[in-house]
């Protein structure tokens, strides 16, 4: 019962140091496999889906250890794992068959020799088994502390992971809002020097309008083409493209210029 609270104590304290060394956001998920072999129960934590390696089996005088009664590959969730051992004097073909029949056989057959002295004979069947019981008892009650601790675990992952992901909204709302005021920013520039080019524009026709322009005909006759000569011209001919059809050289230039 010594090594029993002894080897619990560890485990406890493992537990715990396992708990708070957690890293919630990126830690794998984990599982806890719990080992019974000869009244000694140890524990370890493994990532899920990976392999456990079995402790040194306990050996029992008089008993064969053959095996354990769980395979430990691929562990999917936390188990129990049980040390199978076979009385030696039941003979090879009751330990081979044993072994046979476990999922996780052992290489080699681990036998000591039972003690001829009566005081540290093997145990008799039934206190065997109330050691046995009370192993797993003990095992559950640290199978059950190791899961509400990796329970504890999960729950402050999930926390973590939701102020992360609203975290990451309030960056994302942030970054589109500061997009869409960028975009407003600039297609207010954009609008203010379009007008401001069209607001030229227009000041530069007027100033135009109130000048003139010298051209020359085909005939080699010199004018001052006015706005007034163009309007006038506009009254002959109607439209513009009649009249451009009928100006050359320099009075073409000079239409451009006030058209």
């Amino acid at each position: 019962m010594k090594n029993i609270k002894k080897t619990l104590t560890g485990l406890f304290c493992g537990l715990c140091v396992s708990a708070l060394c957690v890293i919630p956001a990126f830690a794998e998920e984990q599982v806890f496999v719990t080992f019974i072999s000869g009244g000694v129960v140890t524990g370890q934590q493994v990532a899920k889906g990976a392999s456990v390696t079995a402790p040194a089996a306990t050996l029992i005088p008089g008993y064969t250890f053959c095996g354990y009664d769980r395979a430990l590959t691929n562990v999917q969730a936390n188990m129990m794992v049980n040390a199978v051992y076979v009385p030696t004097a039941n003979g090879a073909g009751a330990i081979q068959a044993m072994k046979a029949s476990l999922p996780t056989p052992a290489v080699t057959e681990t036998t000591v020799a039972a003690p001829t002295a009566p005081a540290v004979q093997a145990p008799a069947p039934e206190a065997n088994q109330n050691t046995l019981l009370q192993n797993q008892q003990a095992a559950l009650a640290s199978l059950q502390q190791a899961q509400q601790a990796a329970a504890a675990a999960q729950q402050a992952a999930d926390t973590t992971a939701a102020q992360q992901a609203a975290a990451q909204q309030a960056a994302d709302e942030a970054a589109k809002k500061a997009a869409e005021e960028a975009a407003a920013k600039k297609a207010a520039e954009e609008a203010a020097a379009k007008k401001a080019a069209e607001e030229a524009a227009a000041a530069q026709k007027a100033q135009n309008a109130g000048g003139s322009v010298p051209f020359t005909d085909k005939n080699g006759n010199s004018y001052t083409f006015t706005q007034h000569d163009w309007d006038t011209l506009m009254r002959v001919y109607g439209t513009e493209e009649i009249l451009r059809e009928h100006l050359l050289g320099d009075l073409i230039r000079a239409a451009e210029y006030f058209g």
